[in-house]
């Protein structure tokens, strides 16, 4: 498939109608909340968990069938039924409507699509295949993880730091020399491995600051 575009979006508050109350919508759920979405969801029936959040306050819950007049207010829709039929009609109303869409079960129906990602902290590595094989899309993934291992949560909290001060301190010809120093000084991101962080924020500091004066 061609025409897609990878981006991230902010999702703080952003108003999103999930289409259905089974496993699949219970995990497309989980994902909008852990990115501090605001999830409305329909449907006749739900998953006891999906139930749950409901009771807690955490999502909006319609136990009712879907109608395309549920659509306005949503800026992104999740088709997450068990019709492969109704979540085409569900992604058909969206574009319609001009909203967003992502089709759960066939990709090609919607104009979103979920990959499956990695974060650490503010990294986030995404990967998909555009529908054409989720599971080699995993596979990479936990690849990948094994590479970019939890402790750089804390390498990339103490990038930004670093950047930050390099934007303030150096004129902006000079800033992308200065940045690329600091990355090639494996020994900051091996202090952090260790732990050592005050040690590693030290050593990057030393990396840049004779370099900004």
């Amino acid at each position: 498939m061609s025409g897609y575009l990878p981006l991230v979006v902010k999702m703080d508050s952003l108003p999103c109608l999930v289409v259905g109350g089974g496993a699949v919508a219970a995990r497309r759920i989980q994902t909008l909340l852990s990115a501090g979405a605001a999830v409305t969801v329909v449907s006749p029936n739900v998953l006891p968990q999906i139930q749950q959040l409901a009771e807690t306050g955490r999502i909006t819950l319609l136990l009712e069938p879907y109608r395309n007049d549920l659509l306005p207010p949503f800026s992104l829709v999740i088709a997450a039924t068990s019709s492969d039929e109704i979540n085409a009609r569900i992604c058909s109303d969206a574009s319609e409507q001009r909203k967003l869409c992502c089709d759960a079960g066939e990709a090609e129906h919607g104009t979103v699509l979920f990959p499956s990602f990695l974060q650490r902290g503010d990294l986030i590595i995404a990967v998909t295949t555009l529908g054409s094989s989720p599971l080699l899309a995993k596979k990479i993934r936990e690849e990948l993880a094994g590479v970019y291992g939890v402790e750089y949560e804390k390498y990339v909290a103490l990038l930004r730091e670093l950047r930050e001060i390099v934007q303030q301190t150096t004129p902006v010809q000079d800033r992308p020399r200065i940045l690329r120093s600091l990355l090639e000084d494996t020994e900051v991101l091996a202090l952090v491995k260790a732990g050592r962080l005050g040690e590693a924020r030290e050593r990057a500091l030393s990396c840049i600051l004779p370099l900004s004066d």
